[in-house]
């Protein structure tokens, strides 16, 4: 109060900032607390922002429910890729012309990364994803498919 009268802001004001301010985490503030605040069945609202916990924790629930559908409905058709084990012959996928070379895989990558695989082609190790690596039984598959049309 000796704030607000020092640097003559308004009083009223102050006075509905603490009245409207929570004393504690689950108190409300004395303005939601005591009825005789609550002016004409409403709440009391000050120029303060405050974050509402409660709806703060409904926003986070409704927004990881709506996660979890989306993540469901675009998983709805995928299938996990097949591991691959040391000295299988592949082809992986070049960086940077995207045609699909032969090589080697050597070892599969740590734990943190459980999709990556270290490959040898053309002498050189190399670290992949697994979505840039096909088993070469795959390359086969569609060149006769291709060879009948």
């Amino acid at each position: 109060m000796q704030k607000a009268l020092e640097s003559k802001d308004d009083l009223a004001m102050a006075l509905l900032c603490v009245r409207t301010t929570p004393m504690a985490k689950g108190i409300p503030s004395p303005a939601g607390h005591v009825q005789s605040f609550n002016m004409f069945n409403r709440k009391v609202r000050s120029n303060m922002p405050i974050i509402n916990r409660q709806e703060k924790d409904e926003v986070t629930i409704a927004k990881a429910n709506r996660q979890q559908a989306l993540e469901s409905q675009y998983n709805q058709h995928t299938q996990p890729l097949k591991p691959l084990h040391p000295g299988q012959p592949v082809h992986v996928q070049h960086p940077i012309t995207r045609k699909w070379e032969p090589a080697t895989v050597e070892s599969q990558c740590n734990e943190q990364m459980p999709r990556s695989y270290i490959i040898k082609q053309d002498q050189k190790q190399y670290r992949r994803s697994r979505k840039h690596i096909r088993d070469q039984g795959y390359h086969e598959i569609k060149l006769q498919k291709k060879k009948r049309h």
